[in-house]
């Protein structure tokens, strides 16, 4: 059976794994801490998707089959995004969990709680799908990517 983590546990993990405050703070808001969060140990072979902004590069936040930029919570903008396919070459540890949805009313200093959950309205848009974050250290030696795809 899998141990459910605390989102603390999660963030201790991926310090020791070098990852930045800056990075640290991005997980912090981007998982739902009121659904559970795992490690997920990935294998030779599995495959993940990312929706990669057009003229970046991989990052650190990869989704399973199936996933909608919606169910990420992901708000493309202007910039766009394509949906790319990756193959784990080499064995490693992700953090895996819920995506937190986008509130509603961006401008608004009082969108989450002291415990970082959303708001009592709900006014949000999206998340709620599985998402799993990659120590940076593991991107450029765990992961080789299969191209673009149109579709999880």
């Amino acid at each position: 059976m899998t141990d459910i983590l605390t989102i603390d546990a999660a963030i201790q993990y991926l310090r020791s794994q070098g990852e930045s405050d800056e990075k640290l703070g991005y997980v912090r808001g981007g998982f739902d801490t009121s659904r559970p969060i795992y490690f997920h140990d990935l294998e030779e072979g599995d495959v993940l998707y990312q929706y990669v902004r057009v003229g970046s590069h991989l990052g650190n936040w990869f989704a399973l089959k199936g996933a909608s930029m919606d169910d990420l919570a992901i708000f493309g903008g202007h910039s766009g995004r394509r949906l790319f396919q990756v193959e784990i070459i080499y064995p490693c540890r992700v953090v895996e969990g819920s995506a937190l949805g986008i509130p509603m009313h961006w401008s608004s200093v009082g969108a989450f709680d002291e415990d970082r959950k959303m708001e009592k309205s709900g006014r949000v848009k999206g998340g709620g799908g599985t998402q799993l974050f990659m120590p940076s250290k593991y991107i450029l030696t765990c992961v080789k990517s299969t191209g673009q795809v149109k579709h999880a």
